[in-house]
């Protein structure tokens, strides 16, 4: 069994991809609607690990950026440390923290840069051929959108912390609150946002999406 899974993808077949960790090593497992669950990966360190719509997985360790079953897609900067993954189409975009620096790459082209206060698992999704990513300057959590052509648009300016989250047909579920425990549901005109559960309990992870 795995301590603290999460779901960080799911493939074409509907299968889960889950990452988990043990008493020593952070793991990746597919898990299939019968129940059967096929390991992927273990490793001692942790890792950051992202699945794209054709079933290719990436993983982020250390300084290194790689397709599991494939080759090496980049090394980081000394000093630098992946803090975000995503595929857009078949490239991979990750945010990397470098000291108080963050900075947005896709496939190795910078697309962002700027400062940032101390973020864990924050907002990295793909919506066609842009990202939506957060960060944390003075307090408050910034939600932005951004193009290849470096296009960005801020969406929201908050106190509250943004994390991990996932879009679907423009539509985006993002794990949100003053200790990241609400989950909320924002409509894809960016018009209203609304608790994706009771108000009396608690949202920590985010699924994904089904059809």
């Amino acid at each position: 069994s795995l301590a603290a899974p999460r779901v960080i993808g799911w493939f074409t077949d509907g299968s889960l991809a889950i990452v988990g960790s043990t008493s020593n090593s952070q793991r990746l497992v597919r898990l299939r609607s019968t129940g059967a669950v096929e390991p992927l990966l273990s490793e001692s360190s942790r890792f950051h690990a992202a699945v794209s719509r054709r079933d290719k997985i990436a993983i982020a360790q250390g300084r290194t950026i790689r397709e599991l079953g494939g080759g090496e897609l980049a090394t980081l900067p000394d000093r630098s440390r992946v803090v975000a993954l995503a595929w857009v189409g078949d490239q991979v975009a990750w945010l990397r923290a470098t000291g108080d620096a963050l900075t947005l790459e896709l496939a190795g082209s910078e697309l962002w840069h700027g400062t940032s206060e101390l973020v864990i698992d924050p907002l990295l999704a793909a919506s066609g051929d842009k990202l939506m990513f957060s960060f944390r300057q003075r307090g408050e959590t910034t939600i932005a959108v951004i193009d290849a052509a470096k296009q960005l648009t801020v969406i929201e300016t908050t106190p509250a912390h943004v994390g991990a989250g996932s879009i679907s047909n423009g539509a985006l579920v993002v794990v949100r609150g003053t200790a990241r425990e609400v989950i909320q549901l924002r409509d894809r005109f960016g018009n209203r946002t609304s608790l994706a559960h009771a108000p009396t309990s608690r949202g920590t992870l985010v699924a994904g999406w089904t059809t």
